[in-house]
């Protein structure tokens, strides 16, 4: 069986293009099969979808693939395959030889396909190699913000049994408190930010209420009231369900992230240096390594004096 897609752009003689892909179907042996695979093709490390992704779909043990290519919303149908089991990949195929290369990213799954079947795939690209720690940064005196070169996994989180911190030169152990992904490490800092605001404002008596201001007309707060509001231009039905069924998909598994916040117990000291171990960083296809970095708490810069030096004295004449 072999399957022609003719994909919008194409164009005849007198450069008239097609807007819309075409497929046509034809079979030169065995009866053309009436399943159908669709599917959905996510960037999980992007939380987005994958705009014309290429889909490829081998029936086992075959290696011959049918191809087709993901929509505006990484949706994909390949129609009129026959029953079997299909190693289904999607690929973010970055210079279109409709191939999967190195360093691209793409997701595989193994599909039983009997009348219809559908399937999420989640791409992102694959190393062999684990994680590494890139740099360690100063977040505040008491946490650090560990940075690595790949995505970690979600499913398999550094704690504070494998993430390590020594003061340098003698290698004294410093007592983690927290390893904290981003998102967590966010919603517990804005928390704290506004509870620390709204003490502020309980503490703040000094602000009074404005007697003076004149009232406001009658006439023009009552024509504010009855005024419609405003309403926003509406998005189109179709691709705000799509944009919403996108945002379900991708809520189904924990967004992946490739750094972390490390808390200690003990304030770092300004002009020290520490070195930090994490051992057993996991990437995304379940690679790990270990690693270490130097960090240098930076020393504060003195205050700057803005207080004004006093004005020379004049010294009056002196007489003749």
């Amino acid at each position: 069986m072999y399957r022609l897609e003719l994909l919008p752009g194409i164009q005849d003689l007198r450069r008239n293009a097609i807007k819309q892909s075409k497929t046509v179907i034809f079979s030169t042996g065995p009866p053309i099969g009436h399943a159908a695979l669709t599917g959905t093709a996510l960037q999980w490390v992007e939380q987005r979808a994958l705009v014309g992704g290429v889909i490829r779909a081998a029936r086992l043990p075959d290696t011959v693939a049918y191809v087709t290519v993901a929509d505006s919303v990484g949706d994909f149908r390949l129609p009129e395959l026959e029953p079997g089991r299909y190693r289904v990949i999607a690929i973010q195929d970055q210079n279109g030889n409709r191939a999967l290369d190195r360093r691209e990213a793409f997701d595989t799954a193994t599909v039983t396909l009997d009348t219809a079947a559908h399937v999420v795939l989640w791409t992102f690209v694959h190393d062999s190699a684990g994680p590494r720690l890139r740099t360690v940064d100063l977040l505040d005196s008491t946490s650090l913000r560990l940075s690595f070169s790949q995505p970690l996994d979600p499913a398999t989180p550094l704690d504070t049994a494998r993430v390590r911190v020594f003061a340098l030169p003698d290698s004294t152990p410093v007592a983690v408190t927290a390893v904290l992904s981003p998102a967590v490490y966010d919603s517990l800092t804005a928390r704290e930010r506004a509870r620390a605001d709204s003490l502020r404002r309980a503490a703040d008596t000094t602000a009074k209420r404005d007697t003076t201001a004149r009232a406001p007309n009658l006439a023009q707060a009552v024509a504010a009231r009855q005024a419609p509001a405003a309403a926003p231009p509406a998005a189109p039905a179709g691709s705000a369900a799509d944009t919403s069924r996108i945002r379900k998909l991708l809520r189904q598994r924990p967004t992946p992230f490739d750094h972390l916040v490390v808390q200690v117990r003990e304030k770092l000291v300004p002009g020290s240096k520490y070195l930090i171990r994490a051992r057993g960083a996991t990437n995304l296809n379940g690679a790990s390594t270990d690693g270490q970095a130097v960090l240098a708490v930076p020393v504060p810069k003195p205050a700057r004096d803005t207080v004004p030096a006093p004005a020379p004295t004049r010294r009056p004449p002196k007489p003749p």
